[in-house]
């Protein structure tokens, strides 16, 4: 039973890495594309 348990415990650790690593990445562009917005108006 714990092992089940700790199965479901990690591919939920799992998933919520994935989603954390999109967003992530995400994040990376958006500041990407305001420092050169900052750099063109600079």
């Amino acid at each position: 039973i714990l092992e089940s348990r700790l199965a479901t415990k990690v591919d939920l650790l799992y998933q919520q890495r994935v989603i954390l690593t999109v967003e992530n990445n995400e994040l990376k562009h958006r500041i990407a594309c305001l420092a050169k917005e900052k750099m063109i108006k600079d």
